[in-house]
């Protein structure tokens, strides 16, 4: 099982603002379209089982972690992680997805952020 510590993501609050929020999960790495872009993996907040990876940098959502591929991986949480971030950008246009996060880290204040559930 992969090793997760508190990291801090920025959670919408009801009156749309932005607040830090502290969050089982862990942070890596992965480049797209051969430039390095940093992501979240973190269990979402209020379940024990359900994981979403997230764009680091600006706490916008990504997608799910599905559960059958963590059990895929043995359990291990940043594997499944990393397999899903992979197949999100090779099922869309690589520039695309590349362009999504450049511009959001050039904005952060443009782009959603992570609801909660």
């Amino acid at each position: 099982m992969s090793k997760t510590r508190k990291i801090n993501i920025p959670l919408l609050t009801k009156d749309g603002g932005r607040t830090v929020y502290p969050v089982d999960g862990f942070k890596f790495s992965a480049y797209v379209d051969n430039v390095r872009f940093w992501f979240a993996c973190h269990q979402t907040p209020g379940s024990a089982f359900h994981y979403t990876l997230a764009h680091y940098a600006t706490g916008t959502r990504i997608t799910d972690v599905p559960s059958i591929t963590i059990q895929a991986c043995l359990g291990d949480v940043k594997g499944a992680a990393k397999l899903t971030l992979e197949k999100f950008v090779t099922s869309r246009e690589k520039g695309r997805v590349y362009d999504v996060l450049q511009r959001a880290e050039q904005n952060p204040d443009k782009y959603p952020v992570i609801n909660t559930r």
